[in-house]
């Protein structure tokens, strides 16, 4: 432990008993003292990059907290008193170690003397040894932007000796930890992108769902079907809505091409210890759309599960791949229909299983509640000689509501050490402020996958005085209140809920009376005021796009109570507002990448009534009523390869010339109030010297396509479209292909009339 003096919060001063505290600050060297400093920071010639920031991290950040800054020698012979980092034959000695059986990222601090040794395994381990001693120090960083220092005149050095491996060698976090934030909260996974200055990360070849990028469907399926899953007598078809089709693994050259796609990919990438060989994604009706020809079929029902066939070609893979490169592992998952074992085949020594879970958040994963994904998980980890995980923490399908997932975090993880985890991938969603509590989510889900035996409830009470201060209590109060009224109601808290299968409005409004007291508790506080509110974003929108806050509810017994109650115009300008200062833009919805200031601007149309944009409403819709139509520009698509520009007040989008791929999208979602049969009109025009033919071809989700002729659009004005009449319930999405032609093809709006509408 580490003896520190001055200005340190009250959580701060928890380091040593109160008791000792006199004893070792009389006895203990002092680093620094009265803002001045004797001690050097001792580099050996043969440091590497990541040793090298190590140091220069630990002289910023000494230079910060007490003032004085203490020089970097690249001199391992020097004599005076020194902070010693690194791998040398001197810090060998004076740790006792042989730095070769060090075990992945494991740190060492140890007092010899009036020096300090902070060293550990490479790449990374010096440097996690320099965070370790800085948080001891009382420095924390919540965020990827904020932190706290402490501000200590006199630091202290009592005797210790620290050697630290974590349980997990992979350490994953999506959701906000990247880059440097990544590498002090010691998570080292590949998605994380950690500079190599910081320690890079372990690095995996292809990410996953490799399949179709080794053997693509839309290379392949109209000229060898037969490469493709077998599903109902059909092969080749696929719904791109729901993912992409599986392989026809018995298939021998479906075989030979994945053998020889790996091997060609680790060839042409330097230093790689993973590959991925791994099932496409899919979901919703092509969720289990693996092959059912009759040699696939024999193998998995022979073993009791599909993933026979996917391991017995993935073992194939290792095979060659232990032959050309014998120090790389092949990764698969085990996902939707291959979370189950195999009977009788074994993965391979050089295979890694990666484990995907589906579970109630509410509940550990070692509880009844979670007994099937439990008892699939522990066959794995009984027969997998490697075995990593792959955990859902958020909900994709909307991460602006409540979401209670985190109270297992700790005791999860310990599970998974104790059968035989080696690495775990959390995964969240988002750039890491926004979502139910995603900074408390990340900052627990670093630290305990570091150390999972750490206490959790003490980690969460640190971070919330930290980072919300005054507010912290009522925080808590919110957890634990969005907790028991989720239990209660028995709700499953899954990885993909929408508004209708979250809580209703009386809890919402339950919940928001809570973060209304915590703003209260912060009111003098701007930054802790803003972090408050932005939490409270998962409680207020979901409010504002409840049935009874729609505009065409208003009079209604629920929508006149609520009205009553919030005004709910204002509600939507400070939750704008809060998203603005915040300046941090995301999505809330995994599926079409959904922004979230889109959300904002649905919830103020809906609460208003008024979806005219800020334009005059169309002629189309001149005698319609406001709630009876919906204007919906770019601002609310999702393009590739197009262009933006203002005309008249409105933005355009225009597509990249000579190009026919569904280059924009928009997805239109239960939250637009879309009951009902609407009439859909497109705004459209094209400047081309092409006399016939297509210019645009219009598809839907259900609906088919409608192919848009060029004298239909041609001209300098725009001209509407009617794509006819559509039932939008569920959601779904228009998309948008250019015909390929040379042409200046441009769009301004879809608007949508409501049939059968009063008049």
């Amino acid at each position: 432990m580490l003896l520190v003096k001055g200005k340190v919060m009250k959580w701060k001063l928890m380091i040593l008993p109160a008791l000792l505290l006199p004893v070792l600050a009389a006895a203990a060297p002092k680093l620094v003292e009265n803002g001045r400093s004797d001690y050097a920071i001792v580099l050996p010639q043969s440091a590497i990059l990541p040793e090298e920031t190590a140091a220069k991290e630990l002289q910023s950040m000494l230079k910060r907290i007490s003032g004085a800054e203490l020089p970097i020698v690249r001199d391992e012979t020097y004599a005076g008193k020194a902070i010693l980092l690194g791998r040398s034959d001197r810090t060998a000695q004076l740790l006792g170690v042989d730095f070769r059986e060090l075990r992945p990222d494991e740190i060492l601090l140890k007092q010899c003397g009036d020096d300090l040794v902070l060293s550990g395994d490479r790449p990374r381990g010096t440097l996690y040894a320099v965070y370790e001693f800085l948080e001891e120090l009382g420095v924390r960083r919540w965020t990827f932007r904020d932190e706290e220092i402490p501000h200590l005149a006199t630091i202290g050095l009592p005797p210790r000796d620290c050697r630290y491996a974590p349980p997990f060698e992979g350490r994953d976090r999506l959701g906000g930890t990247n880059g440097t934030y990544g590498a002090w909260m010691r998570v080292n996974g590949h998605y994380l992108n950690v500079p190599e200055s910081h320690g890079g990360v372990i690095r995996l070849i292809g990410w996953c769902h490799t399949f179709g990028e080794m053997i693509p469907p839309r290379e392949f399926a109209k000229s060898h079907p037969e490469y493709f899953a077998e599903v109902d007598g059909k092969r080749g078809v696929w719904d791109d809505r729901n993912g992409f089709p599986q392989l026809c693994l018995s298939n021998p050259e479906v075989r030979r091409i994945l053998r020889e796609k790996t091997l060609e990919r680790l060839r042409s990438e330097k230093n790689s210890r993973i590959i991925s060989v791994s099932q496409n994604d899919s979901w919703g009706a092509m969720a289990e759309n693996y092959c059912r020809c009759e040699k696939c079929a024999a193998l998995d029902q022979a073993e009791g599960s599909p993933m026979a066939s996917v391991l017995s070609v993935v073992n194939e893979v290792a095979d060659a791949v232990k032959k050309e490169f014998p120090g790389v592992l092949v990764e698969t998952i085990a996902y939707h229909y291959t979370r189950r074992p195999p009977a009788t085949l074994r993965p391979r020594e050089n295979v890694i299983i990666r484990f995907c879970t589906r579970n109630n958040f509410l509940y550990p994963w070692d509880s009844g509640e979670n007994a099937a994904g439990r008892d699939e998980f522990l066959a794995w980890s009984r027969i997998a000689p490697k075995l990593y995980v792959w955990n859902y923490t958020a909900n994709f399908g909307n991460t602006m509501m409540p979401h209670p997932s985190l109270r297992n975090y700790a005791a999860d993880l310990r599970f998974m050490a104790a059968n035989n985890v080696i690495a775990v991938l959390e995964q969240g969603y988002g750039r890491g402020l926004t979502g139910d509590l995603l900074p408390l989510h990340n900052y627990l889900l670093c630290k305990l996958m570091w150390n999972p035996q750490l206490d959790q409830e003490k980690l969460t009470d640190e971070f919330l005085t930290g980072y919300y201060g005054a507010a912290a209590p009522a925080v808590r109060e919110y957890m634990d209140a969005s907790w028991e009224l989720f239990r209660r109601r028995a709700l499953k808290l899954g990885g993909s809920m929408i508004e209708k299968e979250a809580l209703p409005l009386a809890d919402l409004l339950e919940l928001k009376r809570i973060f209304d007291r915590a703003e209260q508790l912060v009111q003098s506080d701007p930054a802790r005021l803003l972090r408050v509110r932005t939490a409270a974003m998962v409680v207020d929108l979901p409010i504002l796009h409840s049935a009874e806050a729609a505009y065409e509810n208003r009079e209604t017994p629920a929508g006149r109570e609520l009205r009553s109650r919030l005004d709910l115009p204002a509600l939507v300008r400070k939750t704008a507002e809060t998203y603005r200062k915040l300046d941090c833009r995301d999505f809330y919805r995994e599926n079409g990448r959904l922004s979230i200031d889109s959300y904002i601007d649905t919830a103020a149309k809906r609460v208003t009534g008024d979806w005219s944009g800020g334009r005059p409403a169309p002629d189309i819709c001149r005698d319609v009523r406001p709630e009876d139509w919906r204007r919906f520009g770019p601002e609310s698509f999702v393009s590739w390869e197009c262009t933006r520009k203002q005309e008249d007040g409105a933005t355009v989008l225009e597509f990249p010339t000579r190009k026919n791929n569904w280059l924009v999208h928009w997805n239109y979602r239960p939250e637009f109030g879309l009951d009902g049969e609407w009439r859909v009109f497109v705004a459209l025009r094209t400047e081309t010297a092409v006399r016939n033919g297509n210019a645009l071809m219009i598809g839907s989700s259900g609906f088919g396509q409608r192919p848009v002729r060029i004298d239909e659009c041609r001209g300098k004005q725009f001209r509407w479209i009617d794509f006819g009449v559509r039932n939008f319930k569920g959601g779904g999405r228009l998309v948008f292909a250019p015909s390929g032609i040379d042409q200046k093809l441009e769009i301004r709006e879809i608007v949508l009339v409501r049939e059968n509408r009063s008049k």
